[in-house]
């Protein structure tokens, strides 16, 4: 996190103290400037955290789909299945168009490669 980010969670709750105590000793001038300016600053907190949250959960997603299709990629290669790998790959590639604009769609794109996948790479049977 940045200076300006430090500095915005630590003024927020500051400004929402001085706002309470003012409230109680101070003019109205003064309450008035101090409240609008602890709820515009209690307000940027809150979008700086929903936006962390946000990027948190787009990794995880991003991760999840990664790790998958890497797996499913790594076990076809393993089982000598290197055309299919190869096929679904190319599928992959030729479906998924990065942009600026938004995810070109990649979580449900890798998810759906890695469900083709599985039912072309069954998992071995575990010994009892």
């Amino acid at each position: 996190m940045n200076l300006l980010g430090i500095l915005i969670l630590l003024v927020g709750p500051l400004l929402g103290i001085a706002w309470l105590v003012l409230e109680f000793r101070g003019s109205r001038p003064q309450r008035i400037m101090v409240g609008l300016l602890a709820l515009v600053t209690l307000t940027a907190v809150a979008s700086l955290a929903t936006l962390i949250i946000n990027q948190l959960n787009y990794n995880a997603w991003y991760g999840f789909a990664t790790k998958g299709l890497v797996d499913e990629t790594i076990r076809g290669i393993e089982a000598g299945r290197t055309e299919m790998v190869l096929r679904e790959l190319k599928s992959f590639q030729q479906e998924y168009q990065p942009t600026y604009e938004n995810r070109a769609r990649y979580v449900p794109l890798a998810e759906q490669v890695t469900e083709r996948m599985k039912k072309e790479n069954p998992q071995p049977r575990k010994a009892d």
